[in-house]
């Protein structure tokens, strides 16, 4: 079987650092964020709308194959096994060693994601039209469904973390 996956990934990179920022900092917004995974949209590829328009990249050339692979093969099993186990009151050290490999599968995601990043030209769209441009463009490619993107997240995106501090 062929193995998509980019080879040298930088696990701890400036997206994986932003991403550890937005978690720890911004409980609202992490409160929207899984409000968003449980109506299937990829919290990572969210986060990496967010961080590609600070960084003001164009995402439209993303091909996905490296990051579905993973987040299909290893992110989604091992996060449905530690759903699974949130119930199970005498499984509380399995639910801890799950929610670790989660998080490194979701950093080696994140890699991915880095990788290939530094892939993407400028783009000249700014702000808010950047950071909507590029969440469509990522989820479309990374094959779900930008129905249930809401507006609101996008603006929640854009006012913790990418609007300019006045």
């Amino acid at each position: 079987m062929h193995n998509p996956l980019p080879t040298h990934l930088e696990h701890d990179n400036p997206f994986w650092q932003f991403s550890c920022h937005v978690w720890s900092a911004h409980a609202a917004l992490k409160a929207r964020l899984m409000q968003a995974q449980q109506h299937g949209l990829p919290i990572n590829l969210l986060l990496f709308a967010a961080w590609t328009s600070q960084q003001r990249l164009d995402t439209s050339r993303w091909c996905a194959t490296g990051w579905q692979h993973w987040h299909e093969q290893h992110t989604r099993p091992i996060r449905a096994l530690r759903e699974a186990q949130s119930r199970v009151k005498e499984a509380a050290g399995l639910y801890q060693h799950l929610l670790a490999a989660e998080l490194e599968a979701e950093q080696v995601e994140q890699a991915i994601l880095y990788h290939d990043a530094r892939a993407f030209p400028p783009h000249t769209l700014r702000d808010q039209a950047l950071l909507a441009f590029n969440a469509k463009t990522l989820l479309t490619h990374g094959g779900q469904n930008t129905a249930t993107l809401e507006p609101s997240l996008l603006h929640a995106l854009y006012t913790s973390l990418m609007e300019p501090t006045r």
